[in-house]
């Protein structure tokens, strides 16, 4: 049989992705649940009945409160969709994108050679010719 290799550590946390706060989220589903019931609440006392309003002055030919209802009804409807538009910009913080922050100018890195830096601080041994290379086994050969 061949041989067979031990499993592969798993790989360093910093390759994998960190978890950014998850405040965008919950921020719009609180804004779009505000949102449905306030809606609920202004169909239910306003729509409704202006509706039925609306219906009642067709049926009698009242041109004047039908147009009226229509203004009001059109009006109340850009007011929502204003609100609607404004708050979910606000939530999603949709202006960061057109109006970025005043970061500081980047720093270029400076990249240091080491080898340079290890020999300035490298402290040369002394010169004894007795010492350490075991009876000249590794010495440089002398120019003639």
């Amino acid at each position: 049989m061949g041989h067979v290799s031990p499993p592969r550590p798993s790989p360093p946390c910093r390759l994998r992705r960190s978890r950014r706060p998850g405040r965008a989220p919950w921020a719009a589903l609180a804004f779009l649940a505000v949102f449905a019931v306030g809606l609920t609440f202004l169909s239910v006392y306003y729509l409704l009945p202006a509706l039925e309003a609306f219906l009642r002055a067709k049926e009698e030919g009242d041109q004047h409160g039908s147009k009226a209802i229509t203004a009001t009804g059109a009006l109340l409807l850009s007011v929502i969709l204003l609100i609607l538009l404004s708050g979910v910009l606000l939530t999603f913080r949709v202006g960061r994108l057109f109006f970025p922050r005043n970061a500081p100018p980047r720093v270029r890195t400076t990249y240091v050679d080491a080898w340079a830096e290890s020999a300035k601080r490298m402290q040369t041994p002394p010169a004894d010719e007795d010492e350490g290379d075991e009876g000249g086994k590794f010495r440089s050969p002398k120019p003639e």
